[in-house]
């Protein structure tokens, strides 16, 4: 697209100082006017050297004005396709209808690469010319001359001269102003070939600045929008923006933008619809889009018609083609009523099979480096679980309790639902998430454990959910959370009944949506993970008492498991002690053979308020005191609390005998024996029930 520039309106001369179309100053002979003509051929052919095509038009007016008279100069240039791409012409105070003509005329000239003579419109050769197709010269002018512009490497446009009176020029008037025209294309060549070198000069800066940007391993948006600017720039546009599909969510949102200050349409993230859209249309269709924004008004929906308030007329939107399918689109506009041409479209389809590359070559650099983000955090988790780790092997135990929750680990590990485990503190709830995340399809994937009570609440949503550098004092650099972390794997939320409330919407969303945003950033993350909670809490307590949310209880009560406490699975015991007794054996070098059956019988009437962790550390313990192949429990602990619990049992139950042996010597007026007395009542002989109340110290009150 060549640049616009203005021309002055020639001035015109007094009609008492011409005489046949030349000025009277002199009378000259032929061979002086052919001298004076070609000095007029040097002075024009200098002044063609240097300087811009306004100077040139300037130069020209002026020149042939001394020879000639004419009340109106115009300049058309025309494009490789055939289209008008520049237009100079002095104002003039006439109706459009003869500009129209002027225009027919010079496309005529063009088209035909042949002189146009029209000395009189109103003769009768003027009128057959006119009836060509220039009906409407007659109507405003006089006299008319073409000249086609073009060199021997191409045919450029047109020169014309009009008048408002009938001018005849001789052969030789016409051979000179024909010079004139060839000397004058030649100027007009050389000024588009420098336009073209240009262009291509910012064409192929602008496919280098694309290869660059690929190589450049920068950010997606920052490539997305470097290749937008350059192709804005490049193509001599006003505004550029591109869109991209959303991998995770499958929307068309805008990615960058490249418009003036001030004519801002687009925000960055903001989706697209795909029908009633230019961009939703060449991204289903994968064809080209160009014309005017007014007529896109008319077959697509808003934004347009704020572009068009913002001043955009013309432009075009391409498709951004991968390998497995159209990525996105990206598109130019013009504030100029200049259509783009084949020629550019031509040039924007090869950026655009650029800009894909980039694109691709950005976003596997952006995976590279989030999987390498991520396998240094999980290089820490890892090397924090080591440290950390439970370490249960397998899960022990043929209880029927056991067996109840086995069977539902069954059910649920192979659907992505969210599994709420309920249990006593050391039931084992995280080794029955490990089980059911081992038993689904992201057995593979990573298996991310976050113990809500042991993170401070202040730091609890950064742990989550990652922060962006600066986003709070200490965040001196990027994290990706927990959640991130988890990504394609199961999330473990231990104790999810500390979680505070502020934070508990948002964990809401990320349950939901799969999506929530960085600590400090407003760009949402998107992510694939099964949540599975577990809490000792009673979670249907804390949300009557508005301590948890009711919605968020809802979405993790999915499917619930409740572990039961070691108390109730007594039968598993044994099998447990056996188990513990011969791992950490095992770890410290150690060969146990037996456990005395005592040992066994008492650890089996014990009630394990710790469950089994206390049951797993009282076994590490009895480990280390073993100096030999039997096991050396210290009981000590464990007789004083079944003593505590037998003499507690005992004192309970000599109550209940003594309380229904005085109820039956009321009801009997004090009287042991006889048919009528307690000890029939109570099943008793007459010297058992004797022996019983001097042993319980049972006295009848005084009468």
């Amino acid at each position: 697209m060549a640049t616009t520039f203005n021309f002055t309106p020639v001035q015109q001369a007094s009609w008492k100082d011409v005489l046949a179309g030349r000025r009277p100053d002199a009378v000259v002979s032929p061979a002086e006017l052919v001298g004076r003509r070609y000095e007029t051929l040097c002075r024009l052919s200098r002044s063609l050297v240097s300087g811009t095509p306004e100077d040139w038009i300037r130069h020209l007016r002026a020149e042939l004005e001394a020879s000639f008279h004419f009340d109106r100069l115009d300049v058309v240039v025309y494009g490789k396709d055939g289209n008008e791409v520049q237009r100079r012409s002095p104002a003039t105070t006439q109706a459009a209808g003869g500009d129209v003509a002027i225009i027919e005329a010079l496309l005529g000239c063009y088209q035909r690469q042949q002189v146009l003579r029209i000395a009189d419109c109103n003769t009768e050769e003027g009128r057959a010319v006119v009836g060509q197709g220039l009906k409407n010269l007659h109507a405003e002018y006089g006299s008319f001359y073409g000249f086609p512009l073009s060199t021997p490497h191409r045919c450029l446009g047109a020169l014309g001269l009009a008048s408002y009176q009938p001018h005849p020029l001789t052969t030789e008037d016409l051979e000179f102003l024909n010079q004139a025209s060839d000397r004058f294309a030649l100027a007009i060549d050389h000024w588009l070939a420098h336009l073209d070198l240009q262009q291509e000069k910012a064409r192929v800066k602008l496919l280098l600045d694309l290869t660059s940007q690929v190589l450049s391993n920068s950010g997606l948006r920052d490539v997305v929008r470097a290749a937008i600017m350059n192709a804005r720039s490049a193509m001599q546009s006003d505004g550029a923006c591109a869109f991209l599909q959303d991998p995770e969510g499958g929307e068309l949102r805008v990615y960058a933008f490249d418009f003036p200050k001030g004519t801002e349409t687009f925000q960055e993230g903001t989706p697209i619809a795909f029908e009633g859209t230019i961009a939703g249309h060449v991204f289903q269709t994968g064809e080209l889009w160009v014309g005017s924004l007014e007529e896109a008004c008319m077959l697509f929906k808003a934004p347009y018609p704020v572009m068009l308030t913002a001043g955009f007329k013309t432009g075009c939107m391409l498709p951004i083609p991968g390998r497995h399918g159209v990525m996105g689109t990206f598109g130019l506009c013009r504030c100029a009523d200049s259509p783009y041409s084949q020629d550019e479209l031509d040039f924007l389809m090869h950026v655009s099979k650029q800009m894909a590359i980039a694109v691709e070559s950005a976003l596997a650099y952006e995976e590279i480096r989030q999987l390498k983000e991520r396998l240094v955090e999980e290089k820490v988790y890892v090397q924090e679980e080591i440290r950390n780790e439970i370490n249960f092997e397998e899960i022990i135990g043929n209880s029927p309790g056991l067996k109840a929750v086995l069977e539902s680990i069954r059910i649920v590990a192979p659907a992505d639902s969210t599994v709420l485990i309920e249990g006593e503190t050391g039931t084992g709830k995280e080794l029955i998430a490990r089980a059911i995340h081992n038993l689904s399809p992201r057995k593979g994937q990573a298996f991310v454990k976050v113990n809500c009570a042991a993170i401070p609440s202040g730091l609890l949503e950064s742990d989550l959910f990652g922060h962006e550098k600066g986003s709070f004092t200490g965040a001196i650099a990027q994290k990706i959370g927990r959640f991130e972390l988890a990504h394609k794997g199961t999330l473990f939320l231990d104790e999810v009944g500390d979680i505070p409330l502020e934070l508990q919407p948002k964990l809401l969303r990320v349950l939901q949506e799969q999506e929530f945003e960085r600590l400090g950033s407003t760009r949402t993350q998107r992510v694939d993970v099964r949540v599975l909670a577990a809490t000792h809490a009673s979670l249907t307590q804390m949300v009557a008492e508005k301590k948890f949310r009711s919605d968020l209880y809802y979405r993790l009560n999915v499917f619930p498991v409740v572990v039961p406490p070691l108390r109730e699975r007594r039968e598993d015991i044994p099998l447990l002690i056996r188990h513990f007794a011969n791992k950490y054996a095992r770890r410290m070098g150690k060969k146990i053979e037996s456990i005395p059956k005592e040992t066994i019988d008492a650890l089996s009437r014990y009630t394990w308020p710790g469950n089994i962790r206390e049951l797993q550390n009282l076994m590490e313990r009895a480990v280390l005191l073993s100096m030999s192949s039997s096991l050396r429990v210290p009981l000590g602990e464990i007789v004083a609390s079944l003593d505590h619990c037998a003499d507690s049992r005992g004192s309970a139950l000599e109550q209940a005998e003594r309380e229904q042996i005085v109820r039956a010597l009321c009801e009997s007026n004090w009287v042991v024996g006889g048919d009528r007395g307690a000890a029939v009542r109570l099943g008793l002989k007459r010297t058992s029930l004797a022996y019983k109340v001097q042993k319980l110290g049972i006295f009848r009150p005084p009468q």
